[in-house]
């Protein structure tokens, strides 16, 4: 690729190599959005999941849209935009005018997430040159998703793996503590559910690890099926599973996990028939470091496997009833 007078092709170089070297997609879309803002000028940036939501009484449906963390743009007022309804819609690069700048809308097709999209404000129209560059960025961008996705799932369910999961319970992290340093106040902000196949053994003994994969296969399909598209999904190992979930109560947890967990035991497993599932959780808080809200949704757990199996049981409820000792931390040792 020839040089031009705007540095275009050291541009590409630079980006290539700032872009394939991120680790998890978060970090990714804050690299792809600190590249607009440095080769495009770009004054505010946001990237966005995007997911579609079909309502009953309206059949077009409605967009969601929600991203890693707090954005400069104000989503309710993004979701009015036509030109975004349009990008959205046709999957095309849309624009329109904002006072004296111009927003960009530019749908990015992502591998696992469904559809992305990058918006920002420059101060005028991009050139040909520009559009070219955007092009290339973009499809870069996607590229280095698809790797990512591919080395942070787990083969057998196409679920997200344990790598995946280090790098969303940090995140989870300091996206919370960002929250209660704002607000000066210790707020939940989301759970970390743990959930375990019972007596999954007793499947692979009786009927072989065939079939105890096609039952962690249909598991999964299920987990998909029920938990909303902004919750995450990932496979612990084994026959564990993970869900950090993002309901700001313990009530509404427990009716969205045993939903779950409901759904699990009415369902047909072929060849094998009828599946429980144990889960335990325990909500974020500040302070509290990601292998310690781990451990506390583990101890969930064990006390409802030691309990009968097949139900749903809180961390934070079980310590506040007496059924579980807190050990003290000393904040010494981080697993992630």
């Amino acid at each position: 690729m020839n040089q031009d007078v705007n540095g275009g092709s050291c541009d590409i170089c630079l980006a290539t190599l700032n872009l394939t070297e991120q680790m998890s997609a978060h970090a990714l879309h804050q690299c792809l959005t600190e590249i607009m803002r440095n080769y495009f000028h770009a004054i505010h940036v946001s990237f966005y999941h995007v997911h579609h939501l079909v309502k009953k009484n309206s059949p077009e449906g409605a967009w969601h849209l929600y991203a890693d963390e707090a954005q400069y743009h104000d989503v309710q007022h993004l979701l009015a935009s036509e030109s975004l309804k349009n990008c959205l819609s046709y999957q095309n690069l849309s624009e329109e005018v904002q006072g004296n700048q111009i927003r960009y809308y530019v749908p990015i097709p992502l591998v696992k997430a469904g559809l992305g999209v990058l918006v920002f404000d420059i101060s005028k129209a991009l050139n040909a040159y520009q559009h070219d560059k955007l092009d290339k960025l973009t499809h870069l961008f996607r590229n280095c998703d698809a790797h990512l996705t591919a080395f942070h799932h787990d083969v057998l369910t196409g679920l997200a793996n344990r790598m995946a999961l280090n790098e969303a319970m940090k995140h989870q992290l300091l996206k919370h503590q960002r929250k209660y340093r704002r607000r000066g106040e210790v707020e939940d902000f989301a759970a970390i559910c743990m959930l375990d196949i019972d007596f999954f053994k007793r499947v692979n003994d009786n009927f072989g690890h065939l079939y105890g994969d096609e039952v962690l296969l249909l598991f999964s399909r299920l987990m998909r099926e029920c938990f909303r598209d902004e919750d995450q999904l990932f496979r612990y190992g084994g026959e564990e599973f993970i869900v950090i979930l993002h309901c700001f109560n313990d009530e509404d947890t427990f009716k969205v996990l045993n939903r779950f967990r409901e759904k699990v035991e009415a369902y047909d497993f072929p060849q094998v028939g009828k599946v429980t599932v144990s889960v335990g959780f325990a909500r974020f808080r500040a302070a509290v470091l990601p292998s310690e809200v781990l451990e506390y949704a583990d101890k969930a757990l064990y006390f409802v496997k030691d309990h009968g199996r097949n139900q749903v049981a809180s961390y934070q409820a079980l310590s506040e009833a007496g059924h579980l000792v807190q050990k003290s931390s000393d904040h010494q040792a981080e697993i992630f």
